[in-house]
């Protein structure tokens, strides 16, 4: 759900700087220098090493004050001490040169020994899209592969003075790209003496790990030295030969314990291949972790874990997180240690895969910090661990700007065999008196919603379900409704957006998303028919007249077959009493939930009004 995509222009300055390497390196073969001429100087290796945060807010995040452009992104030094808010600068140094790009959050790499930022920009200049090579401190930007060349990354390396980007294609075979890198920031595409991949089905499997789909540091060049082997994975599921272990002779050796369809490798080395078998349980799913043993070719089960809760495999350890606190498994002693304990905070959306990053041997986590969620460092793992700000916000969390968010919880057991048949999770948000003088009156009325909400009960009229509830199989109910922001408008209205799931039991769950409105010079709790003074059936056709537009706008609109069809569609499912209405700045939303206009997979279809087709006045008022 990446919310940056930003269709920009490159200016004559990347022209200029992207003379000289291209992806096939042919320009800068053409731009050699005379025999007369000194050769270029391989890239000086920084006298200080900078490791890089980064943290890329979904739109389901409700962060203020956060950037929206561009992930926040901080370098640190290696005692994790912040160098540099390196979003800013670099969004200064693209508008100091007139460059309008967007960033792929999914390929970015700042590689520590070169103080290098690697990252795939899309941009509409002669170049194109590709990836690129930024260095901030000396104002250098060029690119070095063409997108046309690759579809993603999967690793950079500067090993022995290269620099190595292992690229995964769909439609053709992988690669492994090889450069010098000069002191003029030259990069010229040599020769790769390990590309045994280039011409077949198969692409490197990186020896260690990191969350959130990041780049790794490898390169086939560094694994033949410092382990003696590649792992190479067929990209094509029915090869007999899926997973093998490629040598620097070329010979090859098949991996058959691990299931490339099931299994995925985190982590191997001299001695063993560590790799995840997925284990699902209905709407639940869980990693199992297992060592092969080179040498014996013996697997061995040394844990479970939450799916997705892997943060990082390397050096023999691992880092996972259980709840939501972290902890480190070695591989070598088989034991687990706390790192940081730390407990869900209700109202706080942070995504587990890029809550905890390692850099260094430095443990951090984004932690929320009154109303602000900053990343931390973690000092003293263990029981005794310590947080320090160090001073890198990503955002602010506006459930706690206006008020604070409190848990509710509620289950209910079968009469009977007192079997959990359904759980009910809240998040309730409380306004702080600051805000309004009828603070307790919203609060109230906020309170209520979570009662009735957490009061469900499931009727069961006698035994005949037990047998049922007792299956290995049975799937208690589940129904939560999470905060998802809350916001005032015009300094007079406070809106509650709370997020709903519900799942029990089949292949998936369904949500909705409901808004309360309330006028904070009253305390009343409001609707739609405050701020529109026509009827019903007026309010229908606003509706559905701006549903036509969209369908006209947008060609082929959801599932509608014509104008018409959107039109009749809407008109007769619009009303004026639904709580599927969302009021913003200037204009508000009209939501139909999955399955009410058509099938589960097109999703919710929203239309947007602006206030002066509503009741005439720019933004939100209202008329009784």
């Amino acid at each position: 759900m990446l919310k940056r995509i930003i269709v920009t222009t490159l200016a004559i300055f990347c022209i200029f700087a992207l003379m000289g390497c291209t992806s096939k390196g042919s320009t800068a073969d053409k731009k050699k220098a005379s025999d007369s001429s000194p050769a270029p100087q391989p890239r000086q290796l920084s006298s200080e090493t900078y490791y890089m945060l980064s943290y890329d807010a979904t739109e389901d995040e409700i962060y203020e004050n956060a950037d929206t452009e561009f992930p926040s992104m901080y370098l640190v030094d290696e005692n994790g001490n912040k160098k540099s808010d390196f979003t800013r600068d670099l969004k200064e140094f693209l508008k100091e040169k007139d460059i309008k790009a967007e960033l792929n959050t999914y390929v970015q790499y700042y590689e520590p020994t070169t103080n290098i930022f690697y990252a795939y920009l899309w941009t509409k200049d002669a170049e194109g899209d590709g990836l690129y090579a930024i260095d901030v401190n000396s104002k250098k930007l060029k690119q070095i592969i063409s997108g046309d060349d690759f579809d993603t990354v999967k690793y950079i390396d500067y090993y022995k003075d290269k620099l190595y980007i292992g690229v995964y294609n769909y439609n053709k075979p992988c690669d492994e790209f090889v450069f010098t890198v000069s002191d003029d920031f030259t990069f010229t595409r040599i020769k790769n003496e390990n590309n045994i991949i280039k011409n077949e089905n198969y692409f490197p499997i990186p020896n260690t790990f990191k969350s959130c789909f990041k780049i790794q540091q490898f390169s086939m060049a560094r694994a033949f030295d410092e382990l003696g082997y590649v792992v190479l994975q067929s990209k094509s599921n029915d090869n007999e030969e899926s997973l093998i272990q490629i040598f620097p002779d070329n010979s090859r050796k098949k991996i058959d314990s691990i299931n490339i369809i099931d299994d995925n490798i985190l982590y191997y080395d001299k001695e063993k291949i560590v790799y995840t078998k997925l284990n699902s349980t209905g709407d639940e799913s869980f990693l199992d972790i297992y060592k092969l043993y080179l040498k014996t070719n013996k697997t061995k089960k040394i844990l479970t874990t939450d799916y997705h809760s892997v943060v990082e495999v390397s050096n023999n350890k691992m880092n996972y997180i259980d709840g939501f606190s972290l902890y480190e498994f070695n591989f070598e002693e088989n034991e687990t240690k706390l790192v940081f304990s730390n407990e869900k905070k209700p109202g706080v959306n942070i995504e587990l895969t890029q809550c905890y990053q390692i850099q260094n041997d430095n443990f951090f986590v984004c932690f929320l910090n009154g109303a602000d969620i900053k990343f931390h460092r973690i000092d003293n793992a263990g029981e005794q661990a310590e947080l320090v700000d160090i001073d890198c916000p990503i955002g602010e969390v506006s459930n706690y700007k206006y008020g604070t968010v409190l848990p509710g919880h509620s289950e209910t057991k079968c009469p009977f065999c007192n079997t959990i048949i359904s759980t009910y999770d809240y998040e309730l948000f409380q306004l702080s008196d600051e805000h309004s003088k009828y603070a307790s009156k919203i609060n109230r009325s906020l309170k209520g919603k979570m009662d009735d909400f957490l009061n469900k009960k499931f009727e069961i009229e006698d035994e005949s379900r037990c047998e049922l509830h007792n299956e290995e199989y049975f799937i208690n109910a589940y129904e939560e409704m999470k905060l998802k922001g809350v916001e005032i408008l015009n300094d007079k209205f406070l809106t509650v957006t709370m997020n709903e799931y519900y799942y029990g039991g089949g292949p998936h769950g369904t949500y909705y998303t409901e808004q309360y409105i309330y006028d904070l010079e009253t305390g009343e709790e409001l609707s739609m028919k405050n701020f529109f003074s026509g009827s019903e059936d007026e309010f229908k056709v606003l509706i559905a007249e701006n549903a036509k537009e969209n369908y006209v706008n947008n060609n082929e609109d959801y599932s509608f077959t014509s104008e018409d069809d959107a039109y009749n569609a809407v008109k007769n499912g619009a009303s004026i009493d639904s709580t599927y209405i969302y009021y913003a700045k200037d204009h508000f939303t009209y939501c139909f939930g999955i399955y009410e206009l058509g099938a589960y997979c097109e999703g919710e279809y929203r239309i947007d009004v602006p206030y002066e087709e509503l009741n005439g006045n720019t933004k939100l008022t209202r008329v009784k």
